[in-house]
């Protein structure tokens, strides 16, 4: 094997290389707009259980009424 060949060899593994890291970042990127949506559904649940407990110190008031 030549040194040309070696070249092309080496090339073509780093292009490889290149294209495995492009896949990783697009799934990163996708794991992350993941994360951020699960964050958002979590902040929903918090507000929603917060109003829930609040319900319930309203209609525990009125019944010790």
């Amino acid at each position: 094997m030549n040194t040309d060949q070696k070249l092309d060899l080496i090339l073509s593994e780093i292009t490889g290389i290149k294209t495995d890291v492009h896949k990783i970042k697009s799934q990163v990127s996708g794991i992350e707009d993941t994360i951020e949506v699960i964050k958002t559904d979590i902040t929903e649940l918090k507000a929603e259980q917060t109003a829930m407990k609040q319900d319930i110190s309203d209609i525990k008031a009125e019944q010790a009424v």
